[in-house]
């Protein structure tokens, strides 16, 4: 239903209630050539997204015509104890490493040249994020820094030189949410889940970045 098919709505049932009966055969007609429109423009919406390969636009016509709902899936009901209890199996892989008592091997002192970024190559990086991917542990959308890119290039290219400088990552850009996803309809136990990592987008604009000085 757009906008036009709810102005005719309104002015049929305004009609009905005036007790004009000519207006309000008036008004019905138009509300359905409004209707017939409207369906034929959204059709023809729907097959311009094949025409583009664009399935995602299709499906989300699809699901809009058939008012089809997603399942909730079973980790959106979890409680706390499956919360710990997934924390517990995704993290069995972290051993700790045992210490070693071998020496350093002696080699000659070498001084890098500093790594630099500059604003045009942050900036570059913040607008080619995608903005439907989840947001991070700090909650900030990937649309926003993609709208605030010009504005937030300045700022994060002071904060990704110093982590370049001190050759230590911020502690905010390695945080990640984890989110498990069924693998299949029906969960039997805990290895049923896949873990996705979603880190901060501002983590997805500084590995660009810093990608082409360690590439080969």
């Amino acid at each position: 239903m757009n906008s036009v098919v709810k102005t005719l709505l309104k002015a049929r049932n305004s009609a009905f209630y005036s007790g004009n009966s000519a207006l309000y055969s008036t008004a019905r007609s138009d509300l359905r050539r409004g209707i017939k429109a409207a369906k034929v423009e959204y059709r023809r919406r729907v097959e311009s997204y094949l025409e583009d390969n664009n399935p995602r636009r299709v499906w989300q016509g699809i699901q809009h015509l058939t008012n089809y709902k997603g399942k909730t899936s079973a980790a959106n009901n979890a409680d706390a104890s499956l919360v710990e209890e997934l924390n517990h199996f995704f993290a069995r892989f972290e051993a700790p490493r045992p210490a070693t008592s071998t020496s350093p091997v002696p080699c000659q002192p070498y001084s890098p040249a500093p790594l630099t970024l500059h604003d045009h190559q942050v900036r570059r990086a913040l607008k080619s994020i995608n903005p439907r991917k989840a947001a991070g542990p700090d909650g900030v959308l990937g649309n926003v820094l993609r709208a605030c890119a010009d504005q937030l290039a300045g700022v994060l290219t002071g904060i990704f030189n110093s982590s370049l400088c001190l050759a230590v990552v911020p502690s905010c850009l390695k945080a990640a949410t984890i989110i498990p996803v069924p693998k299949k309809t029906a969960i039997k136990d805990l290895n049923d889940y896949r873990p996705v990592a979603c880190p901060p987008d501002q983590h997805h604009g500084y590995l660009p970045c810093t990608a082409g000085f360690f590439g080969s």
